[in-house]
């Protein structure tokens, strides 16, 4: 029950969402990665466009001890076609969605819950055709049984 199963347990339910286009089309291959993506001289070089990295990042305690974790949302696509410079709103449109179904559920795995916090930053300093987001949520982990604890030492 800590911030790497939570992250796994993320990956896990972005796999299982049906991430789709503004026209309501279904994504293709959209790749999500946990903490990192690989390098753009790997032999797929598919795999460097449209994915969602779940990294970790800040772990604090509230006021009652339990943990909040960090996690973003670094999203990447790749849009040759875009006479109509739809990215952000692609973007947008994806972190919407995102946030709906996480927001839905508000408990994944059975113990990790979604705090009302949200962030959604967008970066305006892109390659051409490519547009970045970062979808920022806290979540709080279950208690720790110390009671379990004491008995393992």
């Amino acid at each position: 029950m800590t911030d790497i199963e939570l992250q796994k347990a993320l990956v896990k339910e972005l796999k299982q969402m049906e991430l789709k286009h503004l026209d309501g089309s279904r994504w293709e291959d959209f790749h999500i990665y946990r903490q990192g993506k690989p390098y753009k001289n790997d032999s797929d070089p598919d795999d460097q466009e449209n994915y969602i990295i779940v990294a970790l990042s800040d772990e604090d305690t509230d006021k009652d001890e339990r943990m909040i974790v960090e996690i973003q949302m670094l999203i990447s696509i790749y849009l040759y076609d875009d006479e109509n410079k739809t990215g952000d709103l692609e973007l947008a449109n994806l972190m919407n969605y995102i946030d709906r179904k996480l927001r839905e559920k508000r408990i994944i795995d059975g113990k990790y819950e979604i705090e009302p916090e949200i962030h959604k930053r967008f970066n305006p300093d892109c390659y051409p055709y490519f547009y970045e987001s970062a979808y920022i949520t806290k979540w709080k982990l279950p208690e720790i049984d110390m009671k379990g604890i004491v008995e393992l030492i």
